[in-house]
């Protein structure tokens, strides 16, 4: 029993994982293709929601770079890709990398 608890669980934190990335993806589509109607409500937003997730950091940084790569972007991409990587540096010097 305790057993089949901890696959269940074990298998609820994948899937809930998947969900976070796609979350980000989706909030980083609507900033690259409508990234004048996005309030900053919505970057702050997904700022808070990534750095309360450190395990979700390197992905959405690694993300939000591949939008960097554009020839044309939008300026509130460019917040929140350096955002994620003060944020991303931040953590890797408390890490000791």
């Amino acid at each position: 029993m305790h057993f089949g608890l901890c696959n269940f669980i074990s298998l609820v934190c994948a899937i809930s994982k998947l969900y976070l990335c796609r979350y980000v993806d989706v909030i980083l589509q609507l900033i690259d293709k409508a990234g004048d109607f996005v309030s900053d409500d919505i970057w702050y937003r997904v700022v808070q929601f990534v750095t309360n997730n450190e395990d979700l950091q390197p992905y959405a940084a690694a993300k939000a770079r591949e939008y960097l790569d554009k020839p044309a972007i939008h300026e509130t991409m460019v917040k929140v890709f350096f955002f994620y990587q003060l944020k991303l540096l931040y953590y890797e010097e408390l890490q000791g990398y």
